[in-house]
């Protein structure tokens, strides 16, 4: 297994907490090759980036 992928297993696992999630990412991408950066970049924002939108989208109450 490459950097890159030990890095999305990570960030997979400590999904569950955005905190830890956040600061893992940052983690990785300092860790890693500009090229592989970018890769990783690219994967965690279609992977996790609308998961969270949504996610908050769903927790908003309409008091109409």
């Amino acid at each position: 297994m490459d950097k890159l992928e030990y890095c999305k297993e990570i960030l997979e696992k400590v999904s569950f907490d955005k905190e830890l999630l956040r600061k893992e990412y940052e983690k990785a991408l300092i860790s890693l090759t500009d090229e592989k950066a970018d890769l990783l970049d690219q994967w965690y924002k279609e992977k996790f980036e609308n998961s969270y939108r949504e996610s908050s989208d769903d927790n908003r109450t309409d008091k109409n």
